[in-house]
């Protein structure tokens, strides 16, 4: 068969897949081959297993006396992308070698093009699996891990004649959203980011379990592991709690993936003990319970919606009639002083964890709900209102500064100076932030008037020196120019 004439193909897969790739990190595509060269991949399936070419999947775990390895009865596999092919694999499969040797790049250029921002890389990975038996399913895990650290996007093209109603279905499973299941039908290909896609397979029914579930997976390297690409939650951050916030459906996804036994119960114990050791962090800990919350609320509320018949996309106009802010304008004194303090240690959370912008939200929230209300000014609250308001003005002056937003820091610092012109932080974040727009004179006097309240702040010497060296450079330069126009 001359398996390049299905190489231009590869164009419209890409471009079918490329814009849902990056806008909801997941795509599925239904015929994703053409249907000769889809049947003559999954015949040659046949031949590797008839001819006892692929290899049992087995890993080690810790045992009494030291480690044991273990052959899981229902995951067999074979890697197919030189210089992991065999020749034998390559006599007997040259399509599923040709796939690995040049369509999977060939793929992978034409996905860049069609979606730059992924920054794929020409390396990529790929194996021929196949599952059997009630557990063979995957257990929750990310493509993307520490001893695959460049997996940008995971690609499974399912080749095994499957039907619906035999269960073991993938199920993809995005942070603190609602969960997909796919059903693993002939000639479907999934697409999704390894680096922020929880996903795990569940078990077939009771007629499935007798067949065999052929998948081939192609792993894309990238240069774009863990960017932003839009979202709020670092994919780092995303693949660190999950195992926490998804506890119940990573213990359970592993027991349904193999056997009971020693090697069950030596994986179990590792995962309750990441587990436990994510909930007694110190970082982490307080976060959870509010994360698990918002986990199982978006799973439950896409239940809802798939048992009253919500499955359908449905575009509506809404006009809205009328808005009230229940911050500030229903709440009574002391409820609101505890909901601003309530913000004002969201916003400290935020700031630890490197989230400067969503901190600055909060702090500049709860500043704007204490200033001017005299249904605490004329009551005992006044004095804990205005506590909590200075120290948010001098936090969001703290975030302004790891925002660089040089300005604007002077001007929430200036605020508090006009009320407070002895407040030391106020004092050494305007110098430092005038030190970074280059008026060295200015904020020489700052760090100066820093130094009179607390001769013992070390930061605010070291500062001081920076701005007397640059002001020097700048008087000389002034000189040197005033020198220049009186000899002109």
């Amino acid at each position: 068969m001359a398996w390049d004439a299905f190489l231009p193909s590869l164009s419209s897969i890409a471009a079918r897949c490329a814009g849902r790739l990056v806008s909801h990190h997941w795509a599925q595509l239904d015929e994703c081959l053409s249907e000769t060269w889809a049947e003559a991949l999954a015949a040659e399936c046949l031949l590797l297993e008839e001819a006892q070419l692929l290899s049992p999947h087995t890993f080690e775990f810790a045992a009494e006396g030291g480690r044991v390895q273990y052959q899981h009865p229902g995951r067999r596999f074979v890697d197919l992308e030189a210089p992991r092919v065999t020749p034998a694999v390559a006599a007997r499969a040259p399509g599923l070698a040709h796939f690995a040797a040049v369509a999977a790049g060939s793929f992978t250029r034409r996905l860049q093009e069609a979606a730059p921002s992924l920054q794929l890389r020409p390396e990529v990975q790929v194996k021929l699996q196949l599952t059997c038996g009630s557990s063979g399913c995957a257990p929750c895990h990310y493509d993307t891990s520490e001893t695959a650290p460049g997996r940008q996007v995971t690609w499974l093209l399912y080749l095994g004649d499957w039907k619906e109603e035999y269960g073991a279905e993938l199920v993809l499973q995005p942070f603190l959203d609602s969960e997909v299941k796919i059903s693993p039908l002939f000639n479907r290909g999934i697409l999704f980011l390894s680096d922020r896609l929880l996903h795990y397979t569940l078990p077939p029914t009771r007629e499935g379990a007798t067949f065999g579930r052929w998948l081939l997976t192609i792993w894309l390297e990238g240069d774009s592991v863990d960017a932003p690409l839009g979202q709020r939650w670092p994919p780092l951050l995303q693949r660190t709690l999950a195992p926490a916030i998804y506890s119940k459906v990573f213990l359970s996804s592993l027991e349904r993936s193999m056997p009971p036994g020693p090697a069950l119960d030596a994986l179990k114990a590792a995962q309750e003990e990441e587990i436990t050791s994510l909930e007694s962090d110190e970082t982490f800990g307080e976060m959870l319970p509010d994360l698990r919350e918002a986990a199982l609320d978006a799973i439950a509320s896409n239940r809802k919606r798939k048992s009253s018949g919500m499955g359908k996309e449905v575009l509506m106009k809404l006009e809205l009639l009328e808005a009230q802010d229940l911050c500030l304008a229903t709440l009574e004194g002391h409820e609101r002083l505890e909901y601003a303090k309530g913000r004002k240690d969201a916003g400290g959370r935020y700031f630890k964890r490197g989230w400067f912008q969503a901190a600055l939200e909060r702090y500049s929230l709860t500043a704007e709900m204490l200033t001017h209300r005299d249904d605490i000014k004329d009551n005992s609250l006044w004095s804990q209102a205005q506590e909590v308001k200075s120290a948010c003005e001098l936090n969001a002056a703290a975030c302004l500064l790891k925002l660089e937003k040089w300005r604007d820091v002077e001007a929430v610092c200036n605020a508090i100076l006009r009320t407070n012109p002895a407040n030391e932080k106020a004092l050494f974040r305007r110098g430092k932030a005038l030190l970074a727009l280059g008026e060295a004179d200015r904020a020489e006097k700052d760090l100066k008037k820093v130094l009179e309240v607390n001769a013992g702040n070390s930061e605010a010497k070291h500062l001081l020196q920076q701005a007397r060296k640059e002001s020097k450079g700048t008087k000389r330069e002034r000189n040197v120019y005033a020198a220049m126009l009186q000899s002109e």
